[in-house]
């Protein structure tokens, strides 16, 4: 039989239990726990009143489910990393469009150093780091070199 455990005070599901009964009842422990039959995954459901309760879809990868409050709570340190390393990534690729002698006249590069610029204010936007608006990337300006051409 497969059990699951859960917290009594908040219904937060700890473990699940593979085994009897009395095997379940010896690893318990029932001062702060309780079990319910049935394999219920802890990121799916929380328990309440011996019954499983399925949890609402995340709103955002940056939010956490507050188990006390039933309710879904933005936690602001993994959105301020997932904003930074978006931002990084797209700073990386647009890194060529600022080497000397490249292949962009003077107008397209100023164009992708101000979007660059854009990226790293990010952080002072209102709102940040929930609400960004992200900067639009300069037109495509890849130019495209034949071997044999010249």
């Amino acid at each position: 039989m497969i059990y699951t455990i859960y917290k009594k005070s908040n219904g937060e599901i700890v473990s699940q239990f593979s085994g009897s009964l009395e095997q379940l009842e010896l690893n318990l422990n029932s001062e702060t726990q309780n079990y319910i039959q049935g394999n219920y995954l802890r990121e799916t459901y929380y328990i309440e009143n011996s019954e499983p309760i399925k949890i609402s879809n995340r709103p955002e990868s940056w939010y956490d489910f507050d188990y006390d409050n039933k309710q879904w709570v933005v936690n602001q340190e993994i959105a301020v990393r997932e904003i930074l390393a978006n931002r990084q990534l797209l700073l990386s690729e647009s890194d060529w469009t600022q080497l000397p002698n490249g292949p962009l006249t003077s107008e397209q590069q100023t164009a992708w150093a101000t979007y660059r610029q854009a990226l790293r204010d990010i952080t002072e936007q209102t709102g940040y780091p929930l609400s960004v608006t992200w900067p639009q990337k300069p037109t495509a300006t890849e130019t495209v070199y034949q071997v044999g051409s010249m």
